[in-house]
């Protein structure tokens, strides 16, 4: 609170980030950041053309401790696409 002077910390304009290639991978299942939640986010992000949604049939921790490691393999291969030029758009 002191950081900042009031409660919570100001709204950041998410349409100034940009210059680079972004990835954001939701998870349909995630029953904490919902759909809903990171189709917002792209909203906002509509600055960068670089960014890229992965939308997968994940839950919330899917990532971190995956039962099945397929889409992990999917999220290396669109990263490895960057630097050759053949990243998903």
């Amino acid at each position: 609170m002191e950081a900042y002077g009031q409660d919570t910390p100001p709204d950041y304009p998410l349409e100034t980030i940009c210059g680079f290639k972004l990835l954001l991978v939701g998870g349909k299942n995630d029953l904490l950041a919902s759909p809903a939640d990171y189709h917002w986010l792209m909203g906002q992000l509509k600055g960068n053309e670089d960014t890229t949604l992965m939308e997968l049939e994940l839950g919330h921790t899917s990532l971190v401790t995956p039962v099945e490691k397929t889409h992990i393999y999917e999220i290396f291969d669109y990263i490895k696409g960057l630097d050759s030029g053949t990243g998903i758009n």
